[in-house]
């Protein structure tokens, strides 16, 4: 009996001692949470140091991190679900030229979710990143140019942003580009 008790004892301790280091851990003294630490704890689903390992990097400026931030909020994971606070956390990101956060933010106002529904402001960060070569903005960006929101009808605009999205394997921008050509819509039909 008295075994038995003396590795309970033991296991308490050792568990004690791993919550202790796991608070440690986060309160700014030997190890700051590297980004791979909090991707790999999102991806074991383990939120909670996941958030706070993006947030110390996102208050840090981490573009990488404020993206995360953004999506943890974005999908309610280990969060409460924020559209808004997601925007907050996409716009920081693409306020430094971050072409993913630019086409996030830019799907937040196509959608009017968390934000003001615009367009324009759509179009704008889409174009922002398709100028950067993100395939998803580009093809984005000519869905706006076929149904004139937020920019001029164009579909000879629309097209060829299509055909940018399409050479990288964007199959949705394949598949719209196909249609323009059997339609013979701002390309020759073909």
């Amino acid at each position: 009996m008295m075994m038995i008790k003396t590795k309970t004892k033991k296991w308490g301790f050792a568990k004690n001692l791993a919550t202790i280091s796991v608070a440690l851990l986060f309160a700014g003294g030997a190890h700051a949470v590297t980004f791979e630490e909090a991707s790999n704890a999102s991806q074991r689903g383990d939120y909670d140091i996941a958030y706070k390992g993006y947030k110390a990097l996102a208050d840090q400026g981490d573009a990488k991190s404020q993206i995360n931030m953004g999506v943890m909020y974005e999908y309610g994971l280990g969060v409460q679900q924020d559209f808004a606070e997601a925007a907050k956390w996409y716009r920081l990101a693409a306020d430094q030229k971050n072409s993913q956060a630019q086409y996030l933010l830019g799907m937040k106002y196509q959608k009017g979710s968390g934000v003001e529904l615009s367009f324009e402001e759509a179009a704008r960060l889409f174009r922002l990143a398709a100028d950067q070569g993100l395939a998803p903005a580009q093809q984005r960006l000519g869905i706006l140019y076929v149904n004139g929101q937020g920019v001029p009808k164009d579909l000879s605009k629309a097209a060829a942003l299509f055909r940018l999205a399409a050479d990288q394997n964007n199959g949705e921008a394949q598949y719209n580009l196909g249609v323009m050509y059997s339609l013979g819509q701002g390309v020759e039909q073909s």
